[in-house]
């Protein structure tokens, strides 16, 4: 099985906060180096890819409260990084798309962005129309 996809499935499984760090643990991974890992992969992969890409979309979504909360600066990381995979990958369908927008609209909810700036989530949505 896939490293990615192990990994996705552990996280998912773990329903506390001392589980999911042992998993991280196991997989030699910290929280940054885990969402620095997943942007690096969504940026190397092939289009054929796209059932890993919504998998490792759906474990971040999954597990943003454990990766994201109270963590302004990897939140915010992480909404950019989905901008520009969301803007300069024309190769994304539109299934691929709504996926990147629910995973960073909770991002953006659960790191608390929406609420001081809505612009963030309307730059988003415009992306779309592009």
């Amino acid at each position: 099985m896939d490293k990615w996809l192990r990994l996705t499935f552990d996280l998912n499984g773990s329903s506390t906060d001392a589980e999911k760090a042992q998993v991280l643990k196991t997989h030699s991974f910290t929280k940054d180096s885990l969402t620095d890992s997943v942007w690096m992969r969504f940026k190397s992969s092939n289009t054929n890819e796209e059932a890993l890409k919504f998998c490792l979309l759906s474990m971040i979504e999954e597990n943003a409260v454990f990766l994201f909360k109270d963590e302004k600066k990897r939140t915010e990381s992480a909404c950019l990084t989905l901008y520009e995979i969301l803007k300069n990958d024309r190769s994304n369908t539109y299934h691929f798309k709504s996926q990147i927008l629910v995973t960073v609209t909770t991002v953006l909810i659960i790191g608390n962005v929406i609420e001081p700036n809505p612009k963030t989530l309307e730059s988003f949505i415009e992306v779309l129309f592009d």
